[in-house]
């Protein structure tokens, strides 16, 4: 298997522009809700300007009709409508307003978790992005060891069992874990073998980065007071091992 974590994820703009400014490197250590980057926002604010001087009118049209125009006069059919058709566009105007308020907070990138920036697809502003341009966030305190376990052994595995990871990288150590899940749906391996993902928790974490290749044992079960013999010095002679 391999380091993974388990919460990691890609931000983008909802929409094309140019990319105003960015406040993040490859490696940055950032918080939750910590704004990244920005797109240019004059042509929005002059929008949400006009639409907010929309809203202004309609509602003196709206207050000067309420109060003067047909404050005295019996409220028929005709006058019905013409209220009702300017609270509809009064309603509208606040939409509006609401609409270009929420496209304006769009060209603003934060991201939803604490970690480290791992990605960037446009790391120098000026120029222009689309909504396929990511960064990438990974919170290490998530990291995980995901292993994939035969089907002929998935039966034996159970969170809670106890693992031991052995990273390439890392050839010296060994790194306790705990099973923390395992998959209830089979993957294929593209050589057509059924195995089920298991997650391992790891105990310590050390400067372990993710994408780290290794194997793991896991501990099914175990036995005290147990005599261990090397399987060679193990004889089988009319069905009987010795």
């Amino acid at each position: 298997g391999k380091t993974k974590a388990k919460k990691a994820i890609d931000l983008h703009f909802q929409t094309l522009g140019r990319l105003a400014w960015i406040g993040v490197a490859e490696g940055d250590t950032v918080t939750a809700y910590q704004t990244l980057a920005n797109l240019d926002t004059a042509e929005l604010r002059k929008n949400l300007d006009k639409a907010l001087r929309d809203y202004s009118k309609e509602r003196n049209d709206f207050e000067e009709d309420r109060t003067t125009t047909y404050k005295d006069k019996v409220v028929t059919d005709t006058v019905k409508r013409i209220l009702e058709k300017n609270q509809w566009d009064l309603e509208k105007a606040v939409i509006d307003v609401e609409l270009d308020t929420i496209t304006l907070n769009w060209a603003y990138l934060t991201t939803p978790i604490s970690g480290i920036v791992t990605h960037i697809d446009t790391p120098v502003a000026g120029i222009n992005v689309t909504a396929a341009d990511t960064i990438t966030i990974v919170d290490p305190t998530t990291l995980v060891f995901s292993a994939n376990v035969d089907e002929t052994d998935i039966g034996k595995v159970h969170e809670g069992n106890q693992a031991f990871v052995d990273l390439d990288a890392y050839p010296e150590s060994e790194f306790n874990g705990t099973v923390s899940k395992v998959a209830y749906t089979a993957e294929l391996t593209s050589s057509g073998s059924t195995v089920f993902p298991v997650e391992i928790s790891l105990s310590q974490l050390p400067e372990i980065r993710l994408g780290l290749n290794g194997d793991v044992q896991i501990v099914s079960n175990q036995k005290a007071d147990t005599l261990v013999v090397p399987i060679e010095a193990v004889i089988e002679t009319d069905g009987k091992q010795y």
